[in-house]
């Protein structure tokens, strides 16, 4: 099953504004779409509230304008729940791959959305839920722990990228288990960066996000709330005092 998006239907293309008519937005809640001097998109955003407030205090905070400076912002009103928009909003990412949703990726797409593009569309295929798909839980990855990842935090390697098949290496894991690991955080709004063939890439973070949740999944097919545990456990503790916290319960099982 596959989904179009046609964005001349959707009126965004219709409604581009410069920033400095950042007023003339709609008050309503939905979408929004941040163009660049080039006219190329660059960020998608969403809001339950006034899209023109959101737009403005996103403008006024100053992101993304040193390296790429907003030019020009498209919004679409939606009228429906927090979780159809951002459905929407994902979909639109997953299809387009604007440079600021991707965590600061700095470089040009091979399939770029411009403004000028009336009829711009593009197929995106609906990702089949791996509900039950096994990931094998390895207990106490001795090369991946708290005590490594603090010396890799403190050297050069903290900012470094890693990729597929390297990362399965550390985390022990197949090439069909990541992948699958990766999709299932993809479902629950994590995202991972990705190269310029589109390949997903892996900072420091997410290896230390599919570490805790490898630790804390105590059956072979991972769930839902333990991925959103694990994110959790990182965005709270950080990462050395997450994977210390995961490890703990790998201990308590074992006992």
């Amino acid at each position: 099953m596959s989904l179009t998006i046609d964005f001349a239907k959707l009126d965004v293309i219709k409604s581009l504004v410069p920033v400095q008519q950042v007023q003339s937005l709609s008050s309503k809640k939905g979408l929004y779409f941040l163009f660049d001097t080039e006219k190329e998109l660059v960020y998608i955003g969403s809001t339950m509230n006034s899209l023109k407030q959101r737009v403005f205090a996103h403008l006024k905070s100053g992101d993304f304008q040193e390296n790429q400076p907003i030019a020009f912002i498209g919004w679409l009103e939606i009228e429906g729940s927090k979780e159809t928009i951002e459905a929407l909003k994902t979909m639109l990412i997953n299809a387009y791959f604007p440079i600021y949703n991707q965590y600061g990726i700095k470089y040009k797409h091979k399939r770029p959305l411009r403004a000028e593009h009336t009829n711009c569309q593009v197929e995106v295929k609906k990702a089949a839920e791996p509900a039950t798909s096994k990931v094998k839980k390895v207990v106490g990855n001795k090369r991946f722990t708290s005590a490594s990842v603090k010396e890799i935090a403190n050297g050069d390697e903290a900012k470094r990228l890693w990729s597929r098949s390297e990362a399965r290496a550390i985390l022990h894991l197949s090439d069909a288990e990541i992948i699958t690991l990766s999709e299932r955080l993809l479902t629950e709004q994590y995202f991972f960066q990705r190269d310029m063939k589109k390949n997903l890439i892996f900072t420091l973070k997410d290896l230390v996000v599919m570490q805790v949740l490898l630790n804390i999944t105590q059956h072979h097919v991972v769930k839902k709330r333990e991925m959103k545990e694990a994110i959790r456990l990182v965005q709270k503790f950080g990462l050395i005092e997450a994977l210390r916290i995961s490890e703990r319960l790998i201990t308590k099982v074992n006992m």
